[in-house]
């Protein structure tokens, strides 16, 4: 009897996991871990474009004291920097907004739409090191509401530092 209830009890685990849908401890620790990695991140970067597109290279870095640089490089033309303060909690809500979206479970398109920018989402610890990025076209934010949002809240950052100046 000891051998079938343990039989019993290995193809309940074999049959859990093939659900795709981890057993109830799991799944608290997957969250646990989510918490704790954006606990480490310090920066979210931003980044569109290429220096020689038209709008050039656009990069948005928010470090979760508040504080934030936009840099837009362009090919041929000096370096533009703009630093400023976001009110709020940004990277904190930006990440939790990411979350929502499945942002990093999305996959990038083989190919790219004439004229389509790449978007690089990074996020970094305080050392630099980069602890989860994504990097997809940027017609594939228009492909659900809320990537569509997401990018919509980034450049708008984008905006409200550089003072309009850059988008």
């Amino acid at each position: 009897m000891a051998g079938r209830s343990a039989w019993a009890a290995g193809l309940a685990l074999a049959l859990a996991g093939a659900s795709g849908c981890p057993p109830h401890n799991q799944r608290e620790g997957m969250e646990r871990q989510k918490e704790s990695m954006a606990h480490r991140v310090d920066v979210l970067e931003y980044r569109i474009g290429n220096p020689h597109w038209e709008g050039g290279r656009t990069t948005l870095r928010l470090g979760r004291d508040g504080s934030a640089t936009v840099i837009n490089e362009r090919a041929g033309q000096p370096e533009r920097r703009f630093s400023g303060q976001v009110v709020g909690p940004a990277v904190e809500a930006l990440i939790a907004q990411a979350e929502r979206a499945g942002l990093w479970q999305v996959k990038q398109r083989q190919t790219a739409v004439p004229d389509e920018a790449k978007v690089t989402i990074t996020l970094r610890d305080r050392g630099g090191t980069a602890l989860r990025e994504v990097v997809l076209w940027e017609g594939q934010f228009s492909d659900a509401e809320a990537l569509k949002a997401l990018k919509a809240r980034l450049d708008g950052h984008v905006k409200e530092v550089s003072g309009g100046q850059v988008f």
